[in-house]
């Protein structure tokens, strides 16, 4: 069963398939379930309608830590006291002050970006105390030591670390660089910090790994958990990010310590030693720095196989209604 919320996870989109219980909640900018909202639902379910010698897989949508930054009072507090400049909650500017905001336009000063910022701290602080709640709950009902527990999200958020904001149009680290935590039952693991880096593609087939499960489903991914012993050990192969939603189409590239990024529609190549270089202010591309040659090659190689992939694919059309579909304009992911 799952719980989700954004018009970008309705189930015309077919993301309901292999649910028993797909709660959906179209929502927009203004109007979300709050995780604490999310949570008691999650809580009320465990505790009420499942089966309870059944085992249960459970999927949470937050979507607290996005525009509009619109957090409870408390929880914002530590990060924007003392600010005396104009803004206020919620913040959300529309499709076409974002534009102005990410090519300049619109400026704000230091103290206004580290209060915008400091909303967002703010909501994602509150996701990280209703997470507590729920992990408490499992604890009190005996289900926290044998359950596998994961935590991630699916992008970040530009604060102008390369001059612009939100997201959707770059993929630098701010965007791509997410968390991933996984709590194995009767703590497994414990302490284990892995710095190998892997992808979102990766995660169900681990799932699927660790609980010993045979699948005839295709994915682009590999587990990063041997069985048996549960065992960490991410495979050693490139990472591919691409589907930027504003501006030219891009394609980055992970291997090893080096991050490529491709504009497929200029042929701009930016290249950085993420070891050396964690917040990609220099690129490496024409310089007398050594990187892997062969990696400009491989990101091409990438990019022209994805084209013909989707030249030669069959997509079938989402069955979303005109609502949905003005949400999501609204939103920015369509225009």
């Amino acid at each position: 069963m799952g719980s989700f919320q954004n018009p970008f996870v309705d189930p015309g989109y077919g993301l309901n398939r292999g649910f028993e219980i797909y709660d959906y909640f179209p929502g927009d900018d203004l109007r979300i379930r709050r995780a604490d909202t999310v949570v008691e639902w999650a809580m009320n379910w465990l505790e009420k309608a499942r089966e309870k010698r059944r085992p249960f897989f459970m999927v949470l949508h937050f979507f607290d830590p996005h525009l509009a930054y619109d957090p409870i009072p408390q929880f914002a507090s530590p990060f924007i006291y003392g600010y005396k400049g104009g803004l206020h909650p919620p913040f959300d500017p529309g499709n076409a002050d974002l534009e102005k905001i990410r090519n300049g336009e619109i400026k704000y000063n230091d103290e206004d970006k580290k209060f915008i910022e400091g909303l967002y701290d703010g909501e994602l602080s509150f996701v990280d105390s209703s997470l507590g709640r729920l992990f408490d709950f499992l604890k009190l009902n005996n289900l926290y030591d044998n359950t596998l527990i994961i935590v991630t999200g699916d992008h970040g958020e530009e604060f102008w670390d390369h001059n612009s904001y939100e997201h959707g149009h770059t993929l630098y680290q701010e965007l791509l660089s997410m968390s991933l935590i996984v709590r194995f039952p009767m703590a497994e693991n414990k302490g284990l910090v892995v710095k190998d880096r892997v992808s979102l593609v990766d995660i169900a087939p681990s799932i699927l790994a660790y609980l010993r499960i045979e699948s005839t489903m295709t994915t682009e991914g590999m587990s990063f958990i041997k069985m048996p012993g549960a065992s960490i050990k991410p495979a050693s192969m490139p990472i591919v990010a691409e589907d930027n939603r504003i501006g030219d189409p891009l394609q980055a590239l992970y291997r090893g310590q080096y991050k490529l990024i491709l504009n497929i529609a200029t042929g701009e190549i930016q290249i950085y030693n993420l070891d050396n270089d964690p917040g990609e202010k220099t690129n490496l591309f024409g310089r007398k720095e050594t990187y892997p040659p062969e990696i400009v090659d491989q990101i091409k190689g990438v990019a022209a196989k994805i084209q013909k992939l989707r030249a030669e694919g069959k997509t079938l059309p989402a069955k979303i209604s005109p609502e949905i579909i003005e949400k999501l304009r609204a939103l920015g992911y369509i225009k």
